[in-house]
C-alpha cells in the first residue's frame, strides 16, 4: 500500500542499523532472525509481536500502538529512554527514544553537556582534552517518516529500537557500547495516520496488486502532508510546524551522525547521495565530501544484500530547505 511518490534518502543512511525488509509471505510478516541474521536477543525484552499481536511486516504500525510498544520497552530495560519534544496538531505525541548503554542512558542530560564540550574547544582549557576524548561515543540521530504515506519507516524504526534494546549479541554491544542511539521513529503521525484511514477504507477483502487501485494509490489529500498538509521536508529552516521542532532538539545533541530515513516508491530501487548540479553555493562545500563518504558506504551495504540503487538523477540539492541540507 505505498503511494507512487519517488523520494530522496538523506546523505547519511546507516544502514548498518536498519533492518533488511524482505518481502514476507501473507500474514506472516517477517521473522527476527531474518530481519537481523545473527543476532542474539533477551527473551525479556518483548517483541512487537509480543506486544500488538503482530509481527513487523503483517500491517503497518499505528502511531498509538508505537507509543505502546515503546512504552513497554522503556519499562522492560535501562538502555531505552523516551522523550516527548512537542505534540502535533491533532495532538499526537511526537517522542525521541534515547538508546544505548545503561550508564549513559540513565544520566542524559550529563553525557549531553560533556558530548557538547568535547565538540566545541571554545571555553574549556586543552589540557581537558585528554579525559574528554577518554570517554568520547558518537551520537547518531535516526529519524523515520517525515512523509506520512512512507509506512515502512515507521515500522523500521520500531525493529531498530528492539535490535538495540534486546540485542546481546556483539554486533549490538558494540553500537550501545560506542554510540549513543537517538531515534525519532515517526515525524508525521498525522500525515501517516490519515494515509492508514484512507488505505483501510479502500481495502479489499483480496489484496489487489495492482499499483494504481485506490487501495494503493488513494486520493487527495493523501498522507504526505501534517494534518495542515505541509510537507515537512520543507520545513527545516522556517520551523513554521510543530513536528520541526525536531531541529532544536538536533541541534542541542550534535549528532556526528544525521539519518532521514524516507521511502521510495512501489517501481522504484533506492536513492541517496551524490545529488545532480544544481549545488546550492551557500551550502559548506564539505556537504558534498560527507554525501559522498556515506554514499560510498551505502552503495557496499547495498551490494552486499544484492539490491538495486541509483544517485543523482532527479535528486538536487539547490534548496536549502530540506533535511539533508540542513544537516
Amino acid at each position: 500500500m505505498h503511494r507512487r511518490w519517488t523520494l530522496c534518502l538523506v546523505p547519511a543512511l546507516l544502514l548498518c542499523l536498519a533492518p533488511a525488509l524482505a518481502v514476507p509471505e501473507p500474514q506472516q510478516g517477517i521473522a527476527l532472525a531474518d530481519l537481523f541474521p545473527g543476532a542474539v536477543f533477551d527473551p525479556e525484552i518483548p517483541t512487537q509481536e509480543d506486544v500488538l499481536g503482530f509481527r513487523p511486516a503483517v500491517r503497518p504500525i499505528r502511531h498509538a500502538e508505537l507509543m505502546r510498544y515503546v512504552s513497554v520497552l522503556e519499562q522492560a530495560s535501562p538502555r531505552i529512554r523516551v522523550i516527548e519534544y512537542a505534540r502535533s496538531y491533532e495532538g499526537r505525541p511526537l517522542v525521541y527514544l534515547a538508546v544505548g548503554d545503561e550508564a549513559v542512558v540513565g544520566d542524559l542530560d550529563a553525557f549531553r553537556e560533556a558530548h557538547v564540550r568535547r565538540l566545541d574547544p571554545r571555553g574549556r582549557p586543552a589540557a581537558e582534552d585528554g579525559a574528554l576524548l577518554a570517554q568520547a561515543r558518537a551520537v547518531a540521530w535516526m529519524a523515520y517518516g517525515i512523509h506520512g504515506d512512507e509506512l515502512s519507516s515507521l515500522d523500521a524504526a520500531a525493529a531498530l529500537a528492539y535490535r538495540l534494546v534486546a540485542g546481546e549479541d556483539e554486533a549490538a554491544r558494540m553500537l550501545r557500547r560506542e554510540l549513543l542511539i537517538l531515534i525519532d521513529p515517526c515525524e508525521n503521525p498525522d500525515g501517516r495516520e490519515r494515509f492508514l484511514a484512507q488505505t483501510n477504507s479502500f481495502a479489499h477483502r483480496t489484496p489487489n496488486p495492482d499499483t494504481e487501485d485506490l487501495s494503493h494509490t488513494t486520493v487527495w489529500p493523501w498522507g504526505r502532508g501534517n494534518h495542515y498538509l505541509f510537507d515537512l521536508n520543507r520545513d527545516w529552516i522556517s520551523m513554521v510546524h510543530p513536528e520541526s521542532r525536531r531541529v532544536t532538539v538536533v541541534a542541542s545533541w550534535h549528532p556526528q551522525l544525521m539519518v532521514d530515513s524516507h521511502e521510495m516508491g512501489a517501481h522504484d530501487s533506492y536513492l541517496f547521495s551524490p545529488s545532480r548540479q544544481p549545488f546550492n553555493p551557500f551550502l559548506p562545500t564539505r556537504n558534498q565530501k560527507w554525501a559522498d563518504r556515506f554514499a560510498a558506504d551505502q552503495a557496499l551495504a547495498l551490494d552486499a544484500r544484492g539490491y538495486p540503487y541509483y544517485t543523482r538523477e532527479w535528486n538536487e540539492e539547490f534548496f536549502p530547505g530540506y533535511g539533508s541540507a540542513w544537516v
